[in-house]
Formats: C-alpha cells, sequence, structure tokens
C-alpha cells in the first residue's frame, strides 16, 4: 500500500483531500517514523506491520482522531500522550499557555528571582497546559486537577515523561 492509496481511502470516506493527506502524514510519519520523502519512495509495507495498519487505518476510517490513533499531539513544542478519556489538545490552547507565560514574565516583579507563582489546572486532561505552564514559567507551583481517572492516569504520564513538576490530583471542582 502506498502513501496515495491510503489518503484517497480517506478521501472516499469523504473526508476532504486536504485533511485526508494531513491525517496520513502524521500517521506515517508518528506511528510508523516515515519522512515525506519514504511516502513517496516506498510502500508503508516497508515500515507497518500489516495487521497494524489495518487497524489503523479501520479506526481513522469510522473518524477516530488521528491523534488518538498514534497515542499523541504535539502542543507548544512538545508530544503530549493523548487517547480517549482526554480531549486533544488544541491550537488555541496554546495561544493561551504563550499568552499567561507573555503576562507572566512582563508582569514579574523585577527584585524577586525567588517569586513562585502558583498555577491550578481545573480539567486538566492530558496536562498539557500543566506542563508547558510548568516547564516554561520557572519555580511555578503547579496542581493540576480532573475527575477523570483516566484523564489523571494520562496527565500524570505526561507530566513524568516530560519531566515537569505538577502535581496531579483527582479533584471534583
Amino acid at each position: 500500500m502506498t502513501y496515495n492509496e491510503l489518503w484517497r481511502m480517506l478521501v472516499q470516506k469523504r473526508y476532504p483531500d486536504g485533511e485526508a493527506k494531513a491525517v496520513v502524514r502524521t500517521l506515517l510519519t508518528d506511528k510508523y517514523g516515515m519522512s515525506m520523502a519514504d511516502m513517496l519512495c516506498c510502500d508503508v509495507d516497508e515500515y507497518a506491520d500489516a495487521d497494524s495498519l489495518a487497524a489503523d487505518v479501520a479506526r481513522l476510517m469510522a473518524y477516530c482522531p488521528v491523534q488518538y490513533v498514534v497515542g499523541k499531539a504535539w502542543f507548544c513544542d512538545r508530544q503530549f500522550a493523548v487517547r480517549p478519556g482526554c480531549l486533544i489538545p488544541r491550537p488555541e490552547t496554546e495561544e493561551l499557555c504563550q499568552w499567561i507565560i507573555t503576562d507572566y514574565l512582563q508582569h514579574k516583579p523585577l527584585d524577586d528571582d525567588n517569586a513562585k507563582p502558583s498555577i491550578l489546572d481545573i480539567g486538566t486532561g492530558s496536562g498539557c497546559i500543566a506542563v508547558t505552564l510548568s516547564l516554561d514559567i520557572s519555580g511555578a507551583v503547579v496542581d493540576a486537577w480532573d475527575i477523570s481517572d483516566d484523564a489523571i492516569a494520562i496527565a500524570r504520564d505526561n507530566v513524568r515523561t516530560l519531566g515537569a513538576n505538577v502535581n496531579v490530583l483527582k479533584c471534583d471542582a
């Protein structure tokens, strides 16, 4: 099977051309390690187990988000684990994090290098906000709450994997 055959299969399922190509590129890059050159020159079968690829394509054909199929999503230049049980991080949320970081740095007291801002992320999901703010705001004390056991597990995995200092708790706000 080729890259072109894969994205055309999704188009037949009524994905728009551009979206189908992007979804297949994400799958082949993030899950199977293929470069764009590999996609254009090689069969996918050289990189992917046939059964695994068939299962992934079936999920995509059922409109499962590609981020859940590959198990990860990019957020603020970091790769976060995602799976059902948490929302997929959004570009608008990246903008929110950048706004918070910029605002903090602009208003941080110049004479207080020991300032430790306290941040609470309610409904943390994957933990992308909490992890990003913890890593990008030096000394921040970050708590992340969620009511979902699945989300708590995913957030804790991301905190550990990305080396953030975030206290993830199951709390009903």
